[in-house]
């Protein structure tokens, strides 16, 4: 794991400057950080003449399909090969690249890595990983300026939408003068935050809104109203006619409620499968939790993947959030 920041902006600079064949990648489940920053650096590379290609092996989410560069996103590993440089962005682990994970580290000597995690361990042949960024986007937008690429509106877009997402919109602890520097700049460039939020929360299907609507009946507290769970099984998507991506945010219901130190929100998947999203108002780091069955993510803000039913998950969930909330051992 990182002990602190590994920023070797001049080699990565070298390497992507260099590059005429880019081959981005960024991790499974993409999020707005994911997309944002993977997007506008790919953007930025098309306008200088660069072929570039975006991996990921999940889809972009709706609310992110707007953003310049995301029309760029594949799940095809063919141009990996050909590629000058291989840039993995907002990935903590290789795991977390998907099934093509062996072929993108057979590239290493050429492999940017550019993350933000406390828990990444640098796997790049040349490495930007910073712990104290509030997103891989800034990391982004820092190496843009090495490379004397400037930013246009549309990377903005994509880098305010990874900024923004990954601190909640300003609220996480993870806010700081540097992104708030940045965004001043990306402002100063001509962004348009508004319509940056509108697109991501403003745009949703009606079928999400018929979703939360049970979702919300199944809200609990526990632990003395110090954990509040909220649920969606199978049947629900199936009787509203919502996909997964509709189930983005819930967990926000659960965390916003006064008192609350952890809200989770627990999604049935199929093959006995159960998709945790943890958040925390910072008194528990929510990633050490989910670290404990294969997951990761950020201390206010994790996910992970639970082998098991919905009831097993939530008996899951509330002992080990008792756990750490009594400062006991975690699992």
């Amino acid at each position: 794991m990182s002990d602190g920041p590994s920023l070797d902006f001049d080699g990565a600079a070298a390497l992507i400057g260099g590059a005429r064949r880019l081959f981005l990648v960024t991790h499974v489940n993409p999020d707005g950080d994911a997309v944002g920053s993977t997007a506008a650096l790919a953007h930025l590379a098309s306008g200088r003449g660069v072929e570039a290609v975006c991996y990921c092996p999940d889809a972009v989410p709706a609310a992110f399909r707007f953003l310049a560069g995301a029309e760029l996103f594949t799940r095809d590993t063919g141009a990996l090969d050909d590629s000058d440089a291989v840039v993995v962005i907002d990935c903590s682990d290789p795991w977390r690249l998907g099934p093509e994970n062996n072929r993108i580290l057979a590239r290493r000597e050429r492999v940017v890595l550019i993350d933000h995690h406390t828990d990444v361990a640098p796997f790049g042949g040349v490495n930007i990983v910073d712990p104290t960024a509030a997103a891989s986007g800034v990391l982004v937008y820092e190496l843009l300026g090495r490379l004397g690429w400037p930013v246009d509106v549309p990377a903005a877009e994509g880098l305010y939408a990874a900024i923004d997402t990954d601190t909640g919109s300003f609220r996480y602890p993870n806010t700081d003068a540097r992104c708030l520097r940045i965004t001043a700049e990306l402002i100063e460039r001509g962004l348009k935050t508004d319509r940056v939020a509108h697109r991501i929360y403003e745009s949703h299907r009606f079928e999400r809104h018929i979703l939360l609507g049970l979702a919300l009946k199944t809200l609990e507290r526990e632990l003395d109203g110090r954990l509040v769970l909220v649920s969606v099984t199978l049947e629900m998507l199936s009787q509203t006619g919502a996909d997964v991506e509709d189930t983005d945010d819930i967990v926000d219901y659960a965390r916003g409620i006064e008192g609350v130190e952890v809200g989770a929100f627990l999604r049935e998947d199929p093959g006995g499968l159960v998709k945790l999203s943890l958040r925390s108002k910072g008194g528990v780091a929510v990633n050490e939790l989910a670290r404990l069955i294969g997951g990761g993510g950020h201390p206010c803000a994790a996910g992970a993947r639970f082998e098991g039913t919905l009831a097993e998950a939530r008996r899951w969930v509330i002992e080990t959030v008792r756990s750490a909330l009594d400062g006991g051992p975690e699992g």
